[in-house]
């Protein structure tokens, strides 16, 4: 078996360590989220297995042309300039063409906010006679919400593709079966070709809480203030992670009195906006930004939280999730995409349906009111926003 993958988003899964000094290039290149993680994580996989892969992607300036780690043959392209794809379209488009044919047994595309993977695979695909694998990692047609108008006409033109990689495609992955079902019902995609693979989680990595030496060690690195009450965010900045709702629930959280202290681990387009609503809101000594941290660590902050939120716009599947349910934290998300998929209603557990500010306002202001809630076993206890 040999693959030829086709996709925007392959990055290391340890990217901030092995560049810890260039997290300014992290961010702008997209080197580190919930997609690409997965991607490496399926591509090692395979690799192990002793499945042969080629990967078609964008070049980052710390990255090489061609590299090739154990069977995986790693092709890159672009223009060293923090643009969208590094407008690596055309000749990623020529290298899969040319590719394709020489004893590949299937092309795998990666679909996300890149317009351009869908065309690149079809075409590889077509030219070579073999099958096409697409997976649907956030669906322009039924997931993507825009909010500007930038981002309505990348959003038509990514439906009229997202419907032709659908239709032309052999085997369409998705995350959620709530995606399934739509393509199924909604998009008239033959439901004997769509499969669902959600992303996944390291357990023995997540299952316990970390010591308490290893959280002071990690408090003191990052200066995070003393309180009894932390708020974990953990993820790319971003506009539809719906940050900037979280900082204003949060203002008129304090205004109620209320002791507690935000922790926002990520970083993203959005932070220097964000970073200045929390000045203009005077919640800088309660609001915390450690921008991109070491995956290993990632354990370590949410053994601090005692909750964890995710206020999302729009989520397909939304990863961090799991890592928080393995560890068992209260949480609060929004009630969109596959989000209620993950977090399955249980006995005993606390249910609020609401949205955005005022909203988020309410679902925190009642944990901090219903003070039993911090001693309900988290793995019952669950808010969300709809």
């Amino acid at each position: 078996m040999k693959i030829l993958r086709i996709t925007s988003h392959f990055h290391s899964y340890y990217p901030a360590f092995q560049y810890k000094n260039h997290l300014d290039i992290l961010r702008k290149y997209h080197a580190i989220g919930g997609m690409q993680s997965q991607i490496y994580i399926l591509t090692k996989t395979l690799a192990e297995l002793g499945v042969k892969q080629e990967v078609i992607t964008i070049k980052p300036p710390w990255t090489k042309r061609i590299e090739n780690i154990n069977s995986v043959r790693i092709n890159r392209f672009g223009l060293p300039i923090p643009i969208r794809r590094q407008l690596y379209e055309i000749p990623a488009l020529i290298q899969a063409v040319q590719r394709a044919p020489e004893d590949f047994d299937l092309v795998h595309c990666h679909s996300g906010e890149d317009i351009a993977v869908i065309p690149i695979g079809l075409a590889a695909a077509k030219r070579a006679g073999i099958p096409l694998v697409l997976t649907i990692h956030n669906s322009w047609i039924f997931t993507y919400r825009a909010t500007k108008n930038t981002q309505r006409i990348r959003q038509t033109l990514g439906k009229e593709i997202e419907i032709l990689g659908l239709r032309h495609a052999n085997v369409v992955c998705t995350l959620t079966k709530r995606t399934a079902k739509l393509f199924s019902e909604k998009a008239k995609v033959d439901p004997q070709k769509i499969f669902v693979i959600p992303d996944m989680v390291d357990l023995t990595r997540f299952r316990s809480r970390k010591s308490f030496d290893e959280i002071k060690i990690f408090a003191k690195y990052y200066c995070i203030p003393k309180s009894h009450n932390y708020i974990v965010f953990h993820g790319r900045l971003v506009p539809q992670k719906g940050i900037l709702y979280l900082l204003r629930a949060a203002a008129l959280l304090r205004e109620q009195g209320e002791e507690f202290v935000v922790i926002i681990c990520g970083d993203g387009p959005e932070r220097q906006r964000l970073e200045k609503e929390t000045k203009r809101l005077k919640l800088s000594k309660i609001v915390l930004f450690t921008r991109f941290i070491h995956h290993d660590d990632v354990p370590i902050l949410l053994s601090i939280a005692n909750i964890f939120i995710l206020p999302s716009i729009f989520e397909e599947f939304g990863s961090t999730l799991l890592e928080a349910m393995t560890m068992k934290l209260p949480i609060v998300a929004s009630r969109i995409g596959g989000i209620p998929e993950i977090i399955k209603h249980k006995k005993k557990m606390v249910c609020l349906f609401l949205q955005w500010m005022l909203k988020v306002w309410r679902i925190l202001y009642r944990f901090f009111c219903m003070t039993q809630v911090w001693r309900i076993n988290s793995e019952n206890t669950l808010i969300e926003m709809s």
